[in-house]
Parts: C-alpha cells; sequence; structure tokens
C-alpha cells in the first residue's frame, strides 16, 4: 500500500496488532548476497549516507533503512533529530502520487543517517556506510567495494534481487529458515515518525509514502 496519511499509518498499526498473520516488507536488498555475506561482520555503524538523482525520497526511505538493518538490529530501532529540506515535488510514475526531492537526515542507534536525492539527466544512486574500521561503498549500477584503510575487502558488481529472480529461491530459504523476512511491525513505527516530520514541509496530498 501507498501510505499518504497519518491514519492509514494507524489503522494498518492496528492491523498488525490484532491480526494472527504475520505481514512482511517488500525489501529485495535483504536478498542481496554480498550484504548478507556481510550481515553484522563489519562492527559498529558510524554513518550512513545515500546520494543520487531521479530517486524519490519517501519511496525509497524503507530500502535504505533495509540496507542499515544489515548491520544493526532494527527491531525498536529510535528515530531522533530529524530533519528535512523538501527541494522539489513532482508526479510519480503511479497515477495520482507525487513524490519529493530533498534532503532527510536522522539519527538511528547512535548513526547519523543523511538521505538526498535531487533531479538530474538520469537516475544515480551511492551509499556510504562507515564502521570503526572500515567502509563500504555501493554504486547501485556498478560495484560494491569495501575497505579497512587502504586494503580492499570486497570489489564486486553490486545486483538488485528481483522478485521474477529470486522467488524461488527466496521461498527456498524460507522453508530451510535461512532467511529472516523483514516485519513489517519493526519498520511502521519509523515510517510514521518521519512522515509526521515531513508532512508539514509538502503541499500536496498524496505524497508517495510506500510501507508495502
Amino acid at each position: 500500500p501507498l501510505f499518504t496519511s497519518r491514519q492509514q499509518y494507524c489503522d494498518f498499526e492496528e492491523i498488525l496488532k490484532t491480526s494472527s498473520n504475520e505481514y512482511f516488507i517488500n525489501l529485495p536488498f535483504g536478498h542481496n548476497e554480498i550484504l548478507s555475506q556481510t550481515k553484522f561482520k563489519l562492527g559498529r555503524v558510524l554513518t550512513y549516507s545515500s546520494k543520487g538523482t531521479n530517486w524519490g525520497l519517501t519511496c525509497n526511505l524503507l530500502h535504505d533503512i533495509s540496507i542499515l538493518s544489515h548491520f544493526t538490529e532494527i527491531k525498536n530501532i529510535e528515530i531522533t533529530n530529524i530533519k528535512t529540506v523538501v527541494k522539489a515535488e513532482f508526479e510519480s510514475k503511479r497515477k495520482n502520487y507525487f513524490e519529493i526531492y530533498g534532503q532527510l537526515s536522522f539519527r538511528a542507534k547512535n548513526i547519523d543517517v543523511s538521505l538526498e536525492s535531487y533531479e538530474g539527466k538520469e537516475t544515480l544512486k551511492t551509499t556510504k556506510i562507515t564502521f570503526d574500521n572500515s567502509e563500504m561503498l555501493i554504486d547501485y549500477d556498478n560495484n560494491i567495494v569495501v575497505r579497512s584503510g587502504e586494503k580492499i575487502i570486497i570489489d564486486k558488481k553490486f545486483s538488485t534481487p528481483r522478485a521474477s529472480d529470486t522467488t524461488g529461491n527466496v521461498i527456498e530459504s524460507i522453508m530451510k529458515n535461512k532467511v529472516t523476512l523483514p516485519y513489517a511491525s519493526d519498520y511502521i513505527g519509523i515510517s510514521l515518525k518521519i512522515y509526521e516530520n515531513l508532512s508539514s514541509s509538502i503541499s500536496k496530498k498524496q505524497i508517495e509514502f510506500p510501507f508495502s
């Protein structure tokens, strides 16, 4: 679903509390092989930053949180010091919805998080994660590189798993208890808090803020 009001978040949160079913979020980066291999293995995260052009700031928020969750426990994570700068609002590819360009920053478990997206001629995105003794740089159209000092630990092509490619593997992994999918209940509080902060800065009512 695409949530565009606080009430929609609250209604879904009530469903999560009362339903006997488990709800998961469709976040493909959770199945990236390299991220899975390095999960919780690179030490304490200090900073997380994503920059790019032509990608919606709110639409992509949970994807960034899902990558961050590979390196720190996401459950009940506390979000503080939220700051937003809305640079532009534009029509989404989804009819009657809008997206935004701008800047979003916050603190998550003592980690400084910064997200920036602007209008450009092509769609580009990079993410940099700094740890105690290493750093990871993800160029979504090229490579993922992990460095420890001057030493390169990983330098491989980065791929975004697609549902059509990974459904069978994901199901097999779930059956073998090898994959833990992201619970909606772990993410909804984060999304709602940032939505409430952003909503006062935007003019369009149907800003695309997916929680799916």
